[in-house]
């Protein structure tokens, strides 16, 4: 069933096209539902936001925890290491007397003791990686969500003009 009949529909159609106030105040009242779900738009950024945020201090917690299991490692690999040049100690001792017969063994001992110094290396660089990259991932994260509040505090903005001009239009309305 149909609102208006052909005619009112020109007249109608013919008002949009030649009266530029009339086809404004018909824009307006379209405007109106896609202004009305606005707030609904921002819960859901706003949504968005929170689940980032949570999601930034998840890895941040993660990368704190990868961080104290790597220093207890580094902890065991130093008792381990000092265990190990203990041993060496010991071991080169006694066989001082026996030096020409065990010559071998003290330099097996030795490269040992250099494949330690080169993992305690490898582990030191490891860990200075891990923290710079989990430090450059963190600010990252943070200019994210810097900048998504500040998007959020722009639209903010926005809705409160568009408030503004809806409550104008409908003091114009209502007049």
């Amino acid at each position: 069933m149909a609102l208006m009949d052909e005619q009112e529909q020109r007249r109608f159609l013919a008002a949009l096209r030649e009266d530029p106030a009339f086809r404004a105040e018909v824009q307006r009242e379209l405007q109106l539902d896609q202004l009305f779900a606005l707030p609904g738009q921002m819960a859901d950024l706003a949504a968005t936001v929170t689940g980032l945020t949570a999601a930034v201090n998840g890895l941040v917690d993660h990368a704190a925890q990868t961080q104290r299991e790597l220093s207890s490692l580094f902890e065991e690999h130093a008792r381990t290491r000092a265990d190990l040049d203990a041993l060496i100690q010991m071991t080169a001792q006694g066989f001082d007397t026996m030096r020409d017969g065990f010559a071998e063994i003290r330099d097996g001992f030795a490269e040992i003791r250099d494949g330690f110094a080169a993992m305690r290396g490898g582990l030191l660089g490891l860990q200075s990686e891990m923290r710079d990259g989990f430090a450059e991932m963190r600010n990252g994260l943070l200019a994210v969500q810097a900048g998504v509040e500040a998007r959020l505090d722009q639209v903010d903005s926005e809705i409160r003009d568009i408030k503004g001009d809806v409550r104008d239009i409908k003091g114009r309305l209502a007049s």
